[in-house]
């Protein structure tokens, strides 16, 4: 069996819908990138972290209703430090994994 690194997906979406995705080793790399956004109030963020990337299209409706947020997968959620704090509930479901908002951190 192939040996599968576990990394980090930061998949960010424009104002014009444009995604692209970066992976990111440590956090310090996906604090840049979101604070890198060209539009604060309309970029979106989906952090993911696990052995591969959904595919960008199932967080399209969520990112959507989430306009300058920062969308955490539960994989996500559960393994950021206990500065990041996310929503309590899920806001949605994408990929077949719940999606929380991002409230500080």
């Amino acid at each position: 069996m192939m040996a599968h690194q576990l990394r980090t997906y930061l998949m960010l979406r424009s104002s014009s819908g444009k995604w692209s995705v970066t992976v990111c080793r440590d956090l310090g790399v996906v604090m840049n990138s979101w604070n890198m956004r060209t539009e604060p109030d309309l970029d979106v963020a989906v952090l993911h972290i696990g052995f591969d990337r959904p595919p960008l299209l199932e967080f399209e409706q969520i990112a959507k209703s989430h306009l300058g947020c920062v969308l955490l997968t539960a994989a996500a959620k559960h393994a950021l430090p206990n500065s990041f704090v996310a929503s309590a509930t899920a806001v949605g479901v994408a990929a077949n994994t719940d999606v929380f908002v991002g409230l500080k951190g």
